[in-house]
């Protein structure tokens, strides 16, 4: 549910101007204190949409900047999602403390620039106290983030930047060429390649490699990459026994299965 004055979910557009707004909280002014059915207030909206003025306003009738909501983020985490910068850097300088203001995932807003690649924004946080080594609570740092969310240009400025960065794991034993295996870019892969990262790494929790990765998450493109330069990783098995084809069976893409099988994968094979 969304109130008149707040916005569309699905679109992230603003429903009202402000002369609207104005009209209806006079108007209406229980309207103000209402949530949707996912807990967002009108804080989350006017930031969202970038309305300064909005946020300003709503601010100053109380409403809650650090309200938990949206995929179970707080505001400030918010601002930088939507690429609004201004009102990210309004939002540090007027509520310093969300410096140590992490979301139910334990991600802070510098782990949300790296993952939409915002280089500019990210100098900022690390000029204003941020933390670059800072993980989220399954360990991943900015570099792991980044990659996943193939970033290339942030990877190579962070991999530049904080060479270090490439030898963290997180808690599972992920790296980030296996990030950017789940990816599926490749020009990315290589870059890390390049770097040092050794294709034949297996993450620790399951077992997985590169290959298994990109198959579970139906990067045939990757796939093919893969299987013509390092052939071998057709035969290696995770933890359980399974090679890539059972990846690619729990992923569901039906082309990547049957390419599989092409290459010579038993489709029969349980282990």
């Amino acid at each position: 549910m969304n109130t008149i004055i707040g916005y569309s979910k699905d679109s992230r557009r603003q429903i009202g101007k402000m002369e609207l707004y104005k009209y209806l909280e006079s108007t209406y002014p229980g309207l103000i204190d209402i949530k949707d059915n996912e807990g967002n207030n009108l804080v989350h909206s006017a930031v969202w949409v970038g309305n300064m003025e909005m946020l300003k306003v709503l601010l100053e009738k109380g409403l809650d900047i650090n309200d938990i909501s949206e995929k179970e983020k707080i505001v400030p985490l918010l601002s930088c999602i939507n690429d609004k910068t201004d009102i990210s850097k309004h939002l540090l300088d007027m509520y310093p403390y969300s410096i140590d203001t992490r979301d139910n995932c334990g991600e802070n807003t510098i782990h949300v620039a790296a993952w939409c690649g915002n280089i500019d924004f990210l100098n900022f946080l690390v000029r204003h106290g941020f933390d670059i080594n800072s993980t989220r609570n399954d360990g991943k740092t900015v570099l792991h983030l980044c990659c996943r969310n193939s970033k290339i240009d942030m990877c190579k400025f962070l991999v530049k930047a904080y060479p270090h960065l490439l030898h963290v794991d997180d808690h599972n034993g992920v790296n980030a060429l296996h990030e950017a295996a789940w990816s599926g870019n490749i020009d990315l892969f290589k870059f890390l390649l390049d770097k040092g990262l050794d294709v034949n790494i297996k993450e620790r929790k399951d077992g997985n490699t590169v290959l298994h990765l990109c198959c579970f998450h139906g990067k045939i493109d990757m796939c093919r990459y893969l299987i013509n330069n390092f052939p071998y990783l057709l035969r290696m098995t995770n933890l359980d026994g399974h090679h890539a084809l059972h990846a690619a069976k729990k992923g569901g893409n039906v082309e990547l299965l049957n390419f599989l099988v092409k290459k010579g994968l038993d489709i029969n094979n349980t282990r």
